[in-house]
This record gives structure tokens, sequence and C-alpha cells, in this order.
């Protein structure tokens, strides 16, 4: 999402797993990705406590009652059901355990014309399904009966990097059009670096936020 388009395919468990000394599994539906992140955790020394495996996090086939947290960084977005997740994930949550979702959410559905191709086309460039506005997403919550529901929008802390894709987004355009053209870069990849610009304009005007939703499955 926003933050950075840098971010190293199982940066988040192997981060877990050294500065909170968790014991991580990392799911990915990329075999490429998954293998990308094990070289992450060689590297950092953090094998032991980390393991990854080909998923779906919206039917892992882990055990009932599997974990005490289930925690998705920018990622929950890339599900076209966001339900049958957060379903999932009180599944496999022991009875006190915490969901924790980090991601861009609607932040209103009526939206003009001109806001409406910028959010697509940031979306699609980005091959994200579609967005969950923060009350969907809180709705799903209760409904699987999670409690003690918290969301706090951090946009602010996004939006620098947020601008500086925008901005890189136009400086390398001509470039990028160019080595299409030449056959060197694909036309998703053009399409990414075109969302990178439609993402900070439906940002500017209000269509989406950058939160941080929180929440328990009761202990009984």
């Amino acid at each position: 999402m926003a933050p950075s388009r840098k971010v190293t395919a199982g940066g988040s468990t192997v981060w877990l797993a050294k500065n909170v000394d968790a014991s991580v599994v990392g799911i990915n539906l990329s075999a490429r990705q998954l293998e990308i992140a094990h070289q992450l955790a060689t590297s950092k020394g953090v094998t032991c406590q980390v393991e990854f495996s080909v998923r779906s996090f919206n039917e892992t086939r882990f055990p009932d009652e599997s974990f005490e947290v289930v925690w998705g960084l920018e990622s929950i977005c890339y599900a076209e059901h966001k339900e049958l997740f957060v379903a999932e994930a009180a599944r496999v949550l022991k009875p006190g355990g915490r969901i924790i979702v980090a991601d861009g959410f609607l932040n209103r559905t009526a939206l003009s014309r001109r806001e409406k191709l910028h959010l697509s086309a940031w979306l699609e460039g980005w091959a994200v399904p579609n967005l969950a506005s923060v009350n969907d997403f809180q709705s799903y919550l209760n409904k699987l009966g999670f409690t003690n529901i918290k969301f706090v929008d951090i946009t602010a802390n996004v939006l620098p990097s947020s601008k500086r894709m925008f901005r890189a987004s136009i400086l390398y355009y001509p470039l990028s059009k160019f080595f299409e053209w030449r056959g060197a870069r694909t036309g998703m990849q053009a399409r990414n670096l075109t969302a990178a610009y439609h993402q900070y304009l439906a940002l500017k005007q209000g269509s989406w936020l950058y939160g941080i939703f929180c929440a328990e499955k009761p202990a009984c």
C-alpha cells in the first residue's frame, strides 16, 4: 500500500521475530516471495523463530485456536472479500487473542466521478480488488464476535511517503513509457507507476485513509 513500495517480502514477520522475540508464521500465495522472505530471515538470524508457508489468509488450513495474534500488514486489502479473512482470523485465534490490521480503508463511499477515477486507477495498478470502508470492516469484526475494537487513523504518518511516490511517478513516467514502448517494461509495471500517481491524489481528496484496527477474541 502507500507507506512504501520497497517493503521486503517477510519484512514484518522477521521484524516481529527479531524485535519482539516472537515465534511467527508468515503466509503468502507466492512461493517466490516466500523464498525471498526466508533469505531475509536467514540474513537476520531468526530462522529458528519464523516459518513461511504457501497459504491463503482466507483459508489457512491451520487448526482452530492456533495463534495468539493474527497480524495483517498492507495485505488484507488484496482479499476480495474481507469478511472471509476476519472469519478465518476468528477461527485460528485462541480465546483472548488479538487481530491487528494496518492497511488502507475507504474513508467514504459517496465519491465524485473524478474521485472514483483516481481510486480505481490506483487500485487497478496495484492489483487491489477493492478497499473496505472503516465502517464495513468494523461491522465484520462485530459480526464475528470480536470485542474491544479500536481504530486509529494514522494517515498523517504515511502522507510523506505517499507524496514521494507521487513525485517519483511524475519524474519517471516518460522513461517508463519509453521502456514500455521498447518492450523492456510490461503494461502491469507501467500501471504500477501510474497507480503511485493516483494513490496520492485519492488520499489528498479524502477518498481513502490509512489506519490500524485492533480487536480481541473473547476469552470465553
